[in-house]
């Protein structure tokens, strides 16, 4: 089976909170719902560059894909989430190349 991992980072502004369950962070892959990533995992950098963030220490989130569910060639993948004050905004997009080798 063909595993990999998307990564991102979601800290929010005061007084603002995201589930540290990642329940409201959304991935889709070429338009459709994929799940939702592990959050909280703590990332130096991120931490350091958003001091006083809710989530800050926490903010790293990660979201394991099977690639063998989706087909040769070119995809889309992209992130939203959503916090407890309903701010929602889309955190990144991308292509990627998939090639599953039998």
């Amino acid at each position: 089976m063909g595993r990999s991992s998307n990564f991102g980072w979601v800290p929010t502004p005061q007084a603002g909170v995201v589930p540290t369950d990642g329940s409201t962070i959304q991935v889709f892959i070429d338009g459709l719902a994929r799940g939702n990533p592990v959050y909280d995992q703590f990332r130096d950098d991120i931490a350091t560059a958003f001091p006083g963030y809710t989530n800050s220490n926490g903010s790293t989130d990660a979201l394991p894909i099977d690639t063998t569910t989706l087909t040769n060639g070119v995809h889309t993948i992209a992130w939203s989430v959503t916090d407890n004050l309903g701010r929602a905004d889309g955190i990144g997009s991308r292509y990627f190349s998939v090639l599953n080798v039998p």
